[in-house]
């Protein structure tokens, strides 16, 4: 296997967005217009592995590159995850090194950690089990959240774990963890994420983070950060459904 998103961000931003509806047309959509990469939300939408793989499927092997922001760090959903061929996971609320060396462990094949094998999607169903288990380790990537402000404390020791792949800051549950409820443009919260972003390039990882707009993606991309989620699939029909109706005077 092959990971077209790290060999980009080894050369620029890659540019994605969250995925929550279940239709497989919104992953076809996102992919045909050109974004980099989804990462399929089962932590906050309401979707199943079956619908997770349906996404994926929709996506076939072409440029989009489909990662899984699981619901928590947990051994079997990590496991089904990358069974069903995402490229990377997104791992919510790790706060310590001890849970980042967890998520690593759960995401890896041995001696880098425990994950298991079997015959499924991402091997091909067994056809391709060679060559993906002798990939797997070095292609498919581990994020793990940066999302609450002990992590953000914690954060050198975080990112020092060996076999993590980058650190995914979420900036709306680090404000509200700061006593920020919806106001991640604080400055005592920017200057946590500043922490955050500065910790993760020092460390030689990649960086990723959610932006609300392009403009505020585009200053954290200016900071270095290479795996850029903006707004998710919901937020855009809104507002381009509501922009429709404001045109009509409504």
């Amino acid at each position: 296997m092959k990971n077209p998103v790290k060999a980009m961000m080894q050369e620029r931003a890659a540019i994605g967005t969250f995925l929550t509806l279940g239709s497989p047309a919104v992953s076809e959509i996102l992919a045909d217009v050109g974004y980099d990469f989804v990462i399929i939300d089962t932590e906050h939408g309401p979707l199943s592995v079956e619908s997770a793989m349906a996404h994926m499927q929709a996506l076939g092997k072409g440029p989009c590159v489909p990662f899984i922001r699981v619901a928590w760090n947990e051994m079997a959903l990590i496991k089904r995850a990358l069974d069903i061929g995402a490229y990377g996971v997104v791992v919510p609320m790790v706060n310590t090194a001890e849970e980042a060396r967890r998520a690593v462990s759960y995401s890896k094949y041995h001696p880098l950690g425990m994950r298991g094998f079997g015959a499924s999607r991402a091997t091909t169903y067994g056809r391709d089990m060679k060559s993906y288990l002798d990939k797997a380790n070095e292609e498919v990537l581990v994020f793990v959240q940066v999302e609450d402000i002990r992590a953000v404390e914690n954060v050198e020791e975080i990112v020092a774990v060996p076999g993590l792949d980058g650190i995914f800051i979420g900036p709306g549950d680090l404000a509200a963890s700061m006593g920020h409820m919806g106001n991640w443009g604080h400055p005592e919260v920017k200057g946590a994420i500043d922490k955050a972003i500065k910790a993760g390039l020092d460390a030689g990882l990649f960086v990723g983070i959610w932006a609300d707009t392009p403009a505020a993606a585009k200053e954290r991309i200016a900071q270095g950060c290479r795996f850029v989620a903006v707004s998710l699939d919901t937020i855009m029909f809104i507002q381009a459904s509501s922009a429709i109706l404001r045109e009509m005077g409504r």
